[in-house]
């Protein structure tokens, strides 16, 4: 089995950085392969230009980046992503990676009945850490916001059904009992995740 480890957050003391090492850590110890993309760390680009969508459209090629990113999709058998929540979304340079990575050709295709996903089989987990407390994103919809962009969307169109979520709210105002709490829950989810068949 392979592992992807997705992780867009540039602040090393941050929870998705620690996250990030305990995942690649279990990987290693349960002899999971393990790959990674540190997005803030390779300095990836964000920005789906025309000049790119041109490319693919008429030459059927991408950004050498991209294709990189393409190949690690292609060789995992489960994809972890962690991130902070930012205005109810993922980080701009991960919904970018999305935007280039995911493209029409590798991610889907389209057909007479609409789009059909090439990405099936795949598994899936988002661990992400939010400021708020839950009952905030309950009232004012956003714990169903920062979820259906990539379950609902890239990840079902993609043909992905098969995803795992843990949200952490509440980091803003958690005293350090809680945050130990926080942390046990997020290590014992990666390792129900990374660890399972």
């Amino acid at each position: 089995m392979r592992l992807l480890i997705i992780l867009a957050n540039e602040n090393k003391e941050s929870l998705c950085a620690l996250f990030f090492n305990h995942a690649q850590q279990l990987a290693h110890e349960l002899k999971v392969d393990v790959e990674i993309s540190d997005l803030y760390a390779m300095g990836f680009n964000p920005l789906l230009e025309h000049s790119e969508i041109d490319l693919l459209q008429k030459r059927g090629e991408v950004a050498e980046e991209v294709r990189t990113e393409q190949e690690k999709i292609s060789r995992a058998d489960k994809i972890l992503f962690i991130y902070p929540v930012w205005w109810w979304d993922r980080p701009a340079i991960l919904k970018g990676w999305f935007d280039r990575v995911l493209t029409s050709g590798f991610a889907f295709k389209m057909t007479e009945k609409g789009p059909t996903g090439l990405l099936a089989g795949k598994k899936t987990a988002i661990l992400r850490t939010a400021s708020h407390d839950q009952n905030y994103y309950e009232r004012t919809g956003g714990e169903f916001a920062i979820s259906c962009g990539i379950r609902d969307g890239a990840f079902r169109f993609s043909g992905i059904t098969d995803c795992e979520e843990k949200t952490l709210f509440g980091l803003h105002r958690a005293g350090k009992a809680q945050v130990k709490y926080l942390i046990d829950d997020a290590e014992h989810f990666l390792e129900h995740f990374i660890g399972k068949a």
